[in-house]
């Protein structure tokens, strides 16, 4: 899978499947914004994961939090 390119964003990214996604996902050349209610977890992850990937302090409950990640991705 060649994801070069493109953009992925992951809820959940502090653990379990989620961190696991954004793994493979960059390992594949994607770009991924970590999402999570647990800012030290994603912050974690994505200096392993290096430039590729940024950290998004999100609560998915909240809709302001989730403009503000979409947006933060966009941007970055």
């Amino acid at each position: 899978m060649d994801m070069t390119g493109k953009t992925i964003m992951i809820t959940g990214a502090s653990r379990g499947i989620g961190a696991a996604a954004a793994r493979v996902f960059a390992e594949a050349g994607g770009n991924v914004a970590l999402l999570a209610r647990s800012q030290d977890a994603i912050a974690e992850l994505a200096g392993e994961l290096g430039k590729q990937a940024i950290a998004i302090p999100c609560d998915v409950t909240r809709y302001n939090e989730m403009t503000s990640a979409v947006e933060t991705t966009r941007r970055a």
